[in-house]
């Protein structure tokens, strides 16, 4: 049961951090905070639902509710108040609070350093592959014979 729990609350929290939209920190070159504002997931010990005065802490905190999950007793926050954190763990009601960072999990092509395909080099090595296999000499094998087939079907 534990696991299952585990589950929900993880599946929430990829939930809420990827349908909401919020107006995150932004730090430049230098690393100067331009925006104050950051992003918060606040959960409770009540797994189960958002406790009784638990929106209420939020905004005691500084902090303003933008996304509500009380499935697995989750809430989405923005604040400006740099001790937001201390200031809502300070409630009994919550288990955790952290901050909701901005992570790009795909890279780019750039970060990949991909570089386009010559379709003509395709082509050339297809023929090739072709050539070769068209040879009469030698019975093909069950290998080539597949190979030939899906090259046969790739056109």
């Amino acid at each position: 049961m534990k696991k299952f729990s585990l589950s929900v609350l993880m599946v929430g929290l990829l939930l809420v951090l990827a349908t909401v939209d919020f107006n995150g920190t932004r730090v430049s070159a230098n690393n100067t905070v331009q925006n104050e504002t950051k992003r918060w997931v606040v959960i409770f010990h009540q797994p189960s639902s958002i406790p009784a005065g638990g929106r209420e802490s939020v905004a005691a905190a500084g902090g303003t509710v933008t996304a509500e999950l009380p499935e697995i007793g989750v809430l989405a926050a923005t604040s400006s108040n740099p001790d937001f954190a201390t200031e809502i763990a300070k409630n009994q009601k919550v288990d955790e609070v952290t901050e909701d960072i901005e992570m790009q999990f795909i890279p780019t092509a750039e970060q990949m350093h991909a570089q386009a395909v010559d379709p003509a080099a395709n082509v050339e090595a297809r023929d090739r592959t072709r050539r070769v296999l068209r040879k009469k000499s030698v019975r093909p094998g069950l290998g080539e014979r597949l190979v030939r087939k899906l090259l046969r079907n790739s056109l």
